[in-house]
């Protein structure tokens, strides 16, 4: 037999070269080896190289505001935020800013089209414009740094005038019927913590009874509870600390708080207002059931009454016992005294009102 043809070795016959990217600390070119099938896609694999180690990327440009947005999200906040705030930016974009400008590519978004979105804000709520705007303006101020756009449309633009929605105190009229709520209602204890010392919603909801200090009087404010969709998220002091210092406070308990406390005193690590299946913190749609039942038993359902509402009530309380304003921050957990002086302010106001019948008389 005719001996066999040995199979010749298959020769490679892409296209190969070199991109130089830069010297090191001795002024050696640094080479990034390059190959291809065709001189086109050599050519593409050296631009590709150029693009990622020199001039930057080209194809970033055509990002979509979705995209882009949502990727800020992720890279640039998520780790430095807490669940509730990162949940108030997720809403933010999701609720408001990404249905605009969604399928738009980032660098097609001018100044105008910015301007433009923010004005039908305007007599919208305060808060609600802010977050809009302080989103808007940090993605476009990151895109612009990370040279995706060659300038900021976000940079100049005006804010819409809004309106201040302002929980006002309870009236005095409905004390009594809070008071005896307080006392007979077996969930009363939850707006006696609101009513007596003017804690936060999530502060009372947070508190343990390892925070009642039954000897000296005082409620340690110490965590906080906040829902992050629907879940349970707590603030503890060591592990994840609460949003300010001003925050942590020790509040004086007055009598009728201390007795209903004692009454219901459990052992350290329970909170005080527990959830009655679980045995720990109160989730959300129980505490939603609770509130209203407390409401409608004290005669405030149906008049949007909200824990906020009981802690400006307790401000009011304060001053008319004539606790001055630097106590007053202390005691509310205000982080700046300008906070405070905005309530007693608004109190001195609504006194001078009520005084106008009295001025009229000595006069007319």
């Amino acid at each position: 037999m005719p001996p066999k043809k040995k199979k010749s070795a298959k020769v490679d016959k892409r296209y190969r070269g070199r991109v130089r990217i830069g010297v090191d600390d001795y002024g050696v070119p640094i080479y990034k080896y390059i190959s291809g099938r065709t001189k086109a896609e050599l050519e593409e694999a050296r631009d590709a190289v150029k693009e990622f180690y020199v001039t930057g990327s080209k194809s970033q440009s055509s990002t979509t505001f979705e995209k882009y947005a949502w990727q800020w999200l992720e890279l640039y906040k998520r780790p430095n935020l807490k669940p509730t705030t990162m949940a108030g930016y997720e809403s933010t974009l999701r609720n408001h800013i990404v249905p605009e400008f969604a399928g738009r590519q980032i660098r097609a978004i001018s100044p105008a089209d910015i301007q433009s979105f923010v004005n039908r804000y305007r007599g919208r709520r305060k808060g609600t414009v802010n977050e809009v705007m302080v989103c808007l303006k940090q993605i476009f101020r990151r895109a612009f740094v990370d040279g995706l756009i060659d300038r900021d449309p976000a940079y100049a633009v005006e804010r819409p005038k809004t309106v201040s929605v302002k929980r006002e105190a309870i009236s005095p009229e409905f004390f009594p019927a809070i008071k005896k709520t307080i006392e007979e209602h077996p969930e009363g204890l939850l707006i006696a913590l609101l009513f007596y010392a003017g804690l936060r919603k999530g502060e009372a909801l947070g508190l343990e009874w390892q925070d009642i200090n039954f000897k000296a009087r005082l409620i340690n404010v110490r965590r906080g509870q906040v829902y992050v969709k629907g879940k349970i998220v707590i603030y503890e002091e060591l592990d994840d600390p609460l949003k300010t210092d001003a925050a942590y406070r020790d509040i004086p308990i007055p009598p009728p708080l201390l007795k209903l406390l004692i009454a219901n005193r459990r052992a350290d690590g329970i909170p005080v207002i527990i959830g009655p299946r679980t045995g720990g913190h109160l989730p959300q749609e129980t505490y939603k059931r609770k509130w209203n039942r407390l409401m409608e038993h004290s005669g405030l359902i149906g008049k949007d009454i909200t824990a906020h509402n009981f802690r400006h009530t307790y401000a009011t309380l304060l001053h008319q016992a004539q606790v001055d304003q630097k106590t007053a921050q202390y005691v509310l957990g205000h982080e700046d005294y300008y906070t405070t002086a905005q309530i007693y302010t608004h109190i001195q106001d609504a006194q001078i009102e009520s005084a106008r019948a009295k001025i009229d008389a000595v006069f007319s």
